[in-house]
């Protein structure tokens, strides 16, 4: 059975018994929890215009508002666009948006790069605050941090002079919403420290009632105002849902459908992708989106207040009554969430309609299109379908798939000359780049693949459909095959044999007899005689999500050492699996038996994500073993007792 069948009919049963439309909501959407506080010594300091943050994992503060009460002294110069800190014996020395930062002359690495919010420079406090010494405590239940000084003279926290403290960074342009102020220097002048008067934080309206947003409040980020999406469109009148099946959220106001994920430059405004001023955010647990330029896809007016420092959402007269009625109801929707399963014409169950049904709001599918009505390509965003029309005359008995999955494409040649032009279409969704149309003899769809994927293929009347879908939703069993040693790397080498070859002529023996079998699909690290790092090895075996990951090798020792050995990763079913095949290479081959060993010291052991062993076929340096192993009947022989020792594997494990 498919094994995508097969996981969905099972994924549908728990879901009957189990399911809770909150347990389904993302922590970003549903997260209530309090804005974070900071304290110094147990005295609390407020940061007004830009609040600690949580962004992929990291707390990040504002600079100035933090380090400057603990005796810090910061400066901000134009030239080099460089923030100093100094604080005793720690010079630290830091730019916006990079990643590393210089401690008295020293390079170090931060856990994230540091961020320009608000028009503040925010830095990883942990990191920079336990570079000057000081301890840092998180208190979960509170969301509070604590700076200790360990200094026997208290600090004296000010909040005052804090708020009135000048701002590191300044923002951009007062004469649009993505802009707060700017601070021009003359020509003749050189700028060598920004001053400006405190601003207070950005205030949010629709239709003159105040939005509030205390997890998340509007942020200034690369010179555009992001906002959280729930808070802010719902009271719209939009409907705003998050799909866990594939991390998209997804916008629906009237006629407008809107389709986006975290940290993504790119959406999807009914169907058509559209390039944002900056990238989608995740912070606070909150996704965080360009307002002004989500609001005028939607047909909202914004309006910017620069001395109020306040954002004016107008929705049209149609929207009126959703937005009362939302204000009124202390900021909360009722929605009646609907399961209706789907069921295609495969009799496949339609997870992703079971969790969290899709809105619709007109017959279109969410797909990107291209600009050629004549021969248009589309691409289903979020079924991941890639849609050909005008196909008539196409007989899918005639195409043709070839997986370049180590070069991460997939090229659909469909076996006729079809009137398309050559074009491009630039997906970028995370599981594919770009799709891109070439007719010479035959038209071929080339897919460009930001992970490996596979695909299947499918018609109707007049279009021609290419599912893209991860390994493990079509194959039933995955093994990855790896061939040790290659290219500048021969390993071991005895009598003009290198181990790099003898590794290559079994392992393609191997995977010959693998693709004679439908229940199991196969990978290759290599085929040719190429140099693999070890990392790119069980990368490559992660990434596709294998259920098996065999290496080839052989021995090398002294003249007298013989036999076969397999190695094995430190789990059950690793040593399974090293078990069944080494009896078969033994009975089929009458190898001397050296045993199953652990193999953790090995990188492609350790370091995969799936059962994984190595396998020792014999030792090159042996005058016993080299006889034997570089022959066909060996090779063919140790070629089947490995293909079979696989499939018992596969049998026994399932």
């Amino acid at each position: 059975m498919n094994k995508r069948l097969k996981n969905m009919m099972m994924s549908f049963a728990v879901s009957c018994c189990l399911y809770s439309p909150l347990a389904a909501m993302p922590q970003a959407e549903i997260n209530t929890e309090t804005p974070i506080t900071m304290y110094i010594d147990g005295k609390q300091i407020s940061t007004p215009l830009m609040s600690p943050i949580i962004l992929e994992g990291t707390t990040l503060v504002p600079i100035r508002e933090v380090f400057e009460p603990l005796g810090a002294s910061v400066e901000w110069y134009a030239e080099g666009n460089q923030t100093i800190i100094t604080y005793k014996d720690k010079y630290i020395e830091l730019q916006p948006n990079a990643e590393q930062i210089q401690i008295n002359g020293e390079m170090f690495q931060l856990p994230i790069a540091t961020k320009i919010m608000n028009g503040k420079v925010l830095v990883p406090i942990r990191f920079i605050s336990e570079q000057m010494g000081f301890q840092v405590e998180w208190d979960e239940n509170l969301r509070s941090i604590n700076l200790m000084t360990n200094q026997t003279q208290e600090i004296d926290i000010d909040n005052q002079a804090i708020a009135e403290a000048t701002p590191i960074e300044v923002a951009t342009d007062d004469q649009a919403i993505e802009e707060a102020a700017i601070i021009e220097a003359l020509p003749d002048q050189e700028l060598t420290e920004v001053a400006i008067a405190e601003e207070p934080p950005i205030s949010l309206y629709v239709d003159g009632n105040q939005i509030p947003t205390p997890l998340m409040p509007p942020i200034i980020y690369e010179g555009t105002t992001l906002v959280p999406i729930r808070e802010v469109f719902e009271p719209l009148g939009a409907t705003v849902e998050w799909r866990a099946t594939d991390n998209r959220t997804i916008i629906t106001y009237y006629d407008t459908s809107i389709i986006l994920q975290p940290n993504s430059r790119y959406i999807q405004v009914n169907g058509k992708t559209v390039p944002l001023p900056t990238s989608t955010k995740v912070i606070n647990n909150k996704v965080m989106v360009p307002i002004r330029f989500i609001s005028e896809q939607m047909g909202f007016e914004v309006e910017w207040d620069g001395n109020l420092r306040s954002i004016e959402l107008a929705s049209n007269s149609a929207a009126q009554n959703k937005v009362q009625t939302f204000m009124s109801s202390n900021n909360k929707v009722n929605k009646k969430s609907e399961y209706d399963v789907d069921v295609d014409k495969n009799n496949i169950i339609n997870i992703a309609d079971i969790i969290e049904k899709p809105i619709e709001v007109n017959p279109k599918p969410n797909f990107i299109f291209d600009s050629t009505i004549e021969h248009p390509l589309a691409y289903d965003m979020v079924h991941s379908n890639i849609i050909l029309d005008n196909v008539v005359g196409l007989d899918i008995n005639k195409v043709s798939i070839e997986d370049k999955y180590r070069e991460r494409k997939l090229i659909i040649d469909l076996g006729a000359k079809l009137p398309y032009e050559n074009e491009t279409l630039l997906v970028e969704d995370g599981l594919i780049n770009a799709i891109t149309i070439v007719t010479g003899n035959t038209t071929k769809v080339i897919v460009d693949q930001a992970i490996i994927n596979t695909c299947q293929i499918r018609q109707n009347t007049s279009k021609f459909i290419i599912d893209i879908m991860r390994p493990q939703e079509k194959y039933d069993e995955i093994v990855v095959i790896d061939i040790g040693h290659g290219g500048e790397d021969p390993g071991a080498v005895n009598e003009n044999v290198e181990e790099k070859d003898l590794n290559t002529v079994q392992a393609m023996e191997v995977k010959d007899l693998l693709e004679q079998n439908t229940d199991i699909k196969v990978y290759m690290t290599r085929e040719t005689d190429e140099t693999l790092t070890l990392d790119y090895r069980t990368s490559l075996s992660n990434e596709i999500d294998a259920d098996l990951f065999v290496s080839f090798h052989n021995n090398s020792a002294s003249s007298d050492a013989k036999g076969t050995e397999v190695y094995y990763k430190s789990d059950d079913s690793s040593e399974m699996a090293a078990e069944i095949i080494l009896n078969n290479v033994i009975n089929y081959t009458g190898m001397f038996n050296r045993g199953a060993k652990l193999g953790d010291t090995y990188y492609v052991l350790r370091n995969s994500d799936m059962p994984a062993i190595l396998l020792e076929g014999g030792f090159i340096s042996s005058s016993y073993d080299l006889p034997v192993i570089d022959t066909p009947w060996f090779t063919e022989e140790y070629g089947k007792a490995v293909y079979d020792g696989i499939v018992e594997y596969f049998n026994t494990y399932n």
